[in-house]
Formats: structure tokens, sequence, C-alpha cells
């Protein structure tokens, strides 16, 4: 094995009734750290494009040819949908500070359900950690309840913008405590610590402004720059951020921007004891980034396919298209949580290998199909025509 790895050895037997080398399975609690970054990392790709496609002049209210539904599908699908990816990473968080004391072969804390309870996390960690935690699943519960409400028209304010806000202070205060808890103004930023904690610190205050800033109806250039450009920073912000995440847990510091007496809680899960790993982190994190980017790419692709009907393909067969790109792109990830460095010993160098290209043309197939819808919406924009003629027009 290579120097340096850590391997969790797998039950192996040959035949009937043949010995088998007992080691520790693939256990769910030991990879929470490793979904944390991947859901908060998706989110924020999500986030990214969302914010992109809102300063893309496709969905300028201005616009005389504005579309409500172009809208809702470039912008508030990704937003909605990178909204429960960062639900289910800062869930992931809680669970696993609030099981900092449970013991090995004990079912998971789901919550904290009594004082005793947290007394005893307390001794084990900063409670900071899981006020972060829980305040980022609060701040994505309070974006989610903002997009959904935002696919009726007449929703109010409270719902969107008020909820929009609530979901800035929360990301904001919950960046706040890592940054406290890491002390990030005495350290270097040469750490992943400190580019985690302020990197989600800055994330949530590029979430707060344009919640405040868009319930006050401001003009449309306003709205442009401290709304639509300070949410795509934010966004940046959050995709740097889970970037150092994922980084930190391919070196095994399972504590990503907390604490690091969160180190103990995780550990990677398992791999084949005849394979020998390779502990270079930095090639690997680009294709689990790729992976990311292409189920994101998947969601705007099935947004889109359900309503701007674009081209002669049916909306379903598209859509089923793009939804097993997604699920594909999942499995892998899942893959991701199972061996933790990549091999290097043949076959199975050649299997990852085979496998990245096939998913590097997935990702450039789900690119180039989005890029073709996203101009033909420019086209028909510029043209005045709507999207369903426009894929009347196409079909025709």
């Amino acid at each position: 094995m290579a120097r340096g790895c850590e391997s969790l050895e797998l039950e192996v037997g040959h035949g009937h009734g043949a010995p088998k080398r007992r080691g520790e399975a693939w256990k769910f609690r030991r990879t929470l750290t490793y979904w944390i970054a991947i859901m908060f990392g998706e989110g924020s790709v999500l986030f990214v494009i969302g914010a992109g496609f809102a300063m893309s002049g496709l969905t300028d209210v201005t616009s005389p040819h504005y579309q409500r539904v172009t809208e809702l599908a470039l912008v508030n699908t990704p937003y909605c949908v990178g909204a429960v990816c960062f639900t289910v990473g800062a869930y992931f968080g809680v669970l696993k500070v609030v099981n900092l004391t449970t013991q090995e072969g004990e079912k998971l804390q789901l919550l904290v359900f009594s004082k005793a309870h947290l007394s005893r996390i307390a001794t084990a960690a900063d409670l900071r950690s899981l006020g972060s935690y829980w305040l980022n699943f609060l701040g994505a519960v309070a974006f989610n309840i903002d997009t959904l409400a935002t696919y009726s028209s007449k929703a109010k304010v409270s719902l969107t913008w008020g909820m929009a806000a609530l979901g800035g202070l929360c990301f904001t205060l919950g960046g706040a405590l890592d940054c406290g808890a890491n002390r990030v103004w005495t350290s270097q930023a040469i750490t992943a610590n400190w580019w985690v904690s302020v990197g989600n610190a800055v994330g949530g205050a590029c979430f707060l402004v344009p919640g405040i800033v868009g319930g006050l109806s401001p003009s449309p250039v306003v709205y442009y720059w401290c709304v639509d450009f300070i949410y795509f920073l934010g966004s940046l912000s959050f995709l740097l951020a889970s970037v150092c995440q994922l980084w930190k847990w391919k070196n095994e510091q399972y504590a990503l921007g907390h604490p690091e007496e969160l180190q103990s809680v995780a550990s990677p899960g398992p791999s084949h004891q005849d394979v020998e790993y390779d502990c270079q982190v930095t090639s690997q994190i680009p294709w689990l980034l790729l992976y990311e980017i292409n189920a994101s790419l998947s969601v705007v692709d099935i947004a889109v396919s359900t309503s701007l009907p674009i081209g002669d393909e049916t909306w379903l067969k598209r859509s089923l298209q793009a939804l097993l790109n997604f699920m594909l792109c999942h499995g892998v990830i899942l893959l991701g949580s199972v061996i933790h460095h990549a091999p290097t010993k043949r076959p199975y160098t050649w299997l990852l290998a085979y496998l990245r290209l096939v998913l590097l043309l997935y990702t450039i197939d789900s690119a180039w199909s989005v890029w073709q819808e996203v101009r033909s919406l420019r086209w028909a924009a510029k043209s005045g025509v709507s999207p369903a003629e426009l894929s009347d027009e196409l079909q025709g």
C-alpha cells in the first residue's frame, strides 16, 4: 500500500468454505464528512449556475421579451435544488457532531434529545461547531422556502425576500461561528481551515445583502449589482470553501472547517487490501468537482426540458436522459466514499481512467445540451418569440 495511505480491509474469500480475511466494512457514519463536502460543493455549483444565468440578461424583467418560465427554469430551479443540497449537507454536519460520543455499533442519534447528551458533546467538541451546522441548516431551509415560494407569482415578500434575508443571516452567523472557533484572525491564510471558515462567512454575507436589497424593490441596475452579482460572488465563495473541504477529506482531515477535535468522528470507507493507492489528492479533486458540475448541468437540463420544450425531441425523453445522467454522477460520487484514494495497480487504474473518460464525455454532452438550449432562448428573446413558439418553429 502506498506510504501514508490508510486502508481498511474487506472480507475476502476464495471458493466455498475458504477462510476469510476479516476487516472493517463501509459504514455511513465514517463518510459523513465526505458527504458534507460533496453536498455543499454541489449546492455551490448550482448557486453559481443560477446566479450566472440571472446575470446573463435572459431573465431581465425589464426586457419586453421577458418570460417568467425562463427565469424559473434557469435561475430559480438551480437555486432551489442547490438549497436542498445545502440542507442535506448541513444536516449531515449536525449528525456528525451529535454522534461524537456515540460508540461504534450504537444507533446514530438524529438530534440532541437531552441536556445530558449536549453536555457529552461539549466535552468532546466546541459547541460552536454544532451551532454552525444548525445555523447553516436553518439558513438552507429558509432559502428553500424562498425558492419554492418564488414558483408562485403571488407569493408574499415575506416568503421570498424575507426568507432569503433570514437564510443569508443564518449562513453569515454560521460562518462567523466557524471563524471564531478556528480563530482565523490569529492564523495565516495558508491553511484549508482558514479558507473554509472565511469562505463560508463571506458566502453567508453575500447571501444576506441580496436578501435585504431585493425586498426593497430596487431599480434594475441596483438589482443587477447588489442582488445578482453579489449572489454570484457568494456562490463562488461557498464553492471555494467546499473545494477546500474536499481537499481536507482526501488528506484524511475529517474535521473539515471545524476545530480538529472533530477529527475522530469519521474515517474513510474501505479499500481493497490487495490494491495500492495513490494519496496524491491534487489530481482527484478536479474529477469530483467535474461530477458535481455534471449533476448540476443535468438539473438545468431537466428544468429546461420540462418547462421550455425546445427542439424536436420530446420533453420526456430529454428529461429522462438528463435524470439518468444525474443518477450516474451520484453513483460515481457514492463510489468515491468507498474508494478513498485512487488505485495504482492494473486493472484498477484502467477502470478508473475509463470511468473518468466516460463521465468527462457525459459532462461535455450535458454542457453542450444546455448551451444549445441557452442559444435558442437568446435567439427567441431577440426575435420576440415565446418558448412555445420557438419549439413549434424548430420542429417545423
